[in-house]
């Protein structure tokens, strides 16, 4: 069964911001597979923790779920899901560095399958307009800083660095990166969370 105001609603935000809002970027490179990236980020979320990500041009940032002000969320630590956590993770990096990212494509690995096969296609089940909108927001600042986001599924074996900035272990962080020049201080995140969470739960705010 499809909703349709849900879709009539998503069909409209596409025209919008994507088809419309467009600056000399074709819409078939918004969120389209490509073998290689000039930019790779790594990201990460942990269903009672936090989530973190990083990238090999020094940037890093993470996140505990608990430290909200908003203590409507996160109380419990299955709600949200992993599967948004998973997608809200790389929906803050692109919020919090996608300025720098200008011309530039963008390599997402994730270990969270589901999540990589919702963002490779550019949609989701539409029961899940929470999802929905973590779609939306990373299309939407690639299409505004014009750069051409993909995604590629890791194993969460190969994925320890940013795992262990979701579980806040900056030892572990800190010697899996030793080789590579990080900034001294995590990219401040929580602004951008708190336009995630306006646009995915407005009945909250």
């Amino acid at each position: 069964h499809v909703d349709v105001y849900k879709f009539r609603k998503d069909l409209i935000w596409w025209r919008n911001q994507i088809l419309l809002g467009a600056r000399g970027i074709k819409f078939v490179d918004i969120l389209r597979a490509r073998d290689r990236g000039d930019i790779h980020v790594l990201t990460d979320a942990s269903t009672g923790i936090g989530m973190g990500g990083w990238n090999k041009n020094g940037n890093w940032f993470r996140f505990r779920w608990t430290d909200h002000p908003n203590k409507v969320f996160f109380r419990d630590p299955k709600k949200p899901d992993i599967f948004w956590k998973e997608m809200c993770a790389i929906a803050t990096a692109c919020l919090i560095w996608g300025k720098n990212w200008s011309g530039k494509a963008v390599t997402f690995w994730c270990d969270n399958e589901a999540c990589v096969y919702s963002i490779a296609k550019r949609s989701c089940s539409f029961e899940r307009d929470d999802v929905m909108w973590l779609i939306r927001i990373i299309a939407d600042c690639a299409n505004q800083n014009g750069f051409h986001p993909f995604i590629i599924h890791i194993k969460g074996k190969d994925n320890l660095t940013a795992d262990a900035l979701s579980r806040f272990d900056l030892k572990k962080f800190q010697a899996d990166i030793e080789d590579v020049q990080m900034d001294n201080a995590a990219t401040v995140c929580e602004p951008a969370l708190d336009v995630i969470l306006k646009k995915c739960f407005k009945k909250h705010f």
